[in-house]
């Protein structure tokens, strides 16, 4: 009977050593990939930023695209309210051919209450979605000082360059895996009420994304691992008894 357990696990082994094993391919995405003018535009990843694998985004807006530099690299938002960033409208959206997910993000033009006349921080807001367009999660960054900002989900925010008139407020979201898996990423301006009272908008640029692309493990592994652990305890059982 151990002789059947041994080549049943045997067998079981051999299988899932057939099965691809989850992988994640990691790739580039910046603010130069894209052109100012009219979405949707998609970008090949494997073909830029010396990626050697990556999926297709296509970027779509109900505005333009243009760009607003920044003193570290280029930044792009929209030619609507202000323009070349993305404000509470219109959303930016990035779509993704394959799940990914991402383990730095680099915005600009997000700045404390005070800064070119704002009266409030400013919110980047990321809000992500399933292919099948389902709103998975939503999180935010906030500008609290010139080098300072909060991220609403675990990360590392660095500032790249100071958030401070007449600089650009340049900030970095760094993690594991900071928005989670998802296939699209919208990108808009928080509202936020100043003091006195009236509603305005948040507005950012986004200049890169770097991560993964997420390949699902196959359906058939777990129940094969649970398979393993349930013949080595039944063998286990066995040679005590045995014994």
């Amino acid at each position: 009977m151990m002789k059947f357990f041994g080549k049943l696990a045997s067998a079981a082994v051999v299988v899932m050593g057939m099965s691809s094993p989850t992988f994640a391919a990691n790739w580039l995405f910046d603010a130069n990939d894209l052109v100012a003018g009219a979405t949707p535009q998609t970008v090949d990843l494997s073909t830029v930023n010396g990626n050697t694998s990556g999926p297709s985004v296509t970027v779509l807006s109900d505005s333009n695209l243009s760009f607003k530099n920044t003193a570290v690299g280029a930044a792009i938002g929209t030619a609507s309210r202000v323009n070349g960033e993305i404000d509470t409208g219109p959303s930016v959206f990035f779509s993704f051919d394959q799940a990914v997910s991402l383990t730095e993000f680099t915005v600009a033009w997000l700045f404390p209450n005070g800064q070119y006349g704002d009266n409030g921080d400013e919110v980047a807001s990321f809000r992500t979605y399933d292919a099948g367009n389902n709103v998975l999660n939503t999180f935010t960054l906030r500008a609290t000082g010139f080098t300072t900002a909060i991220f609403s989900a675990p990360g590392v925010v660095t500032n790249l360059h100071q958030a401070k008139s007449p600089d650009d407020g340049v900030w970095r979201i760094s993690g594991d895996d900071l928005f989670g898996t998802f296939n699209t990423l919208e990108l808009s301006g928080s509202l936020l009420t100043n003091t006195s009272g009236n509603a305005s908008g948040s507005d950012f640029s986004f200049m890169s994304a770097r991560g993964a692309t997420v390949v699902p493990v196959p359906a058939a592994l777990p129940l094969m691992v649970f398979g393993l652990g349930a013949i080595g305890m039944i063998a286990r059982k066995r040679k005590s008894r045995a014994a």
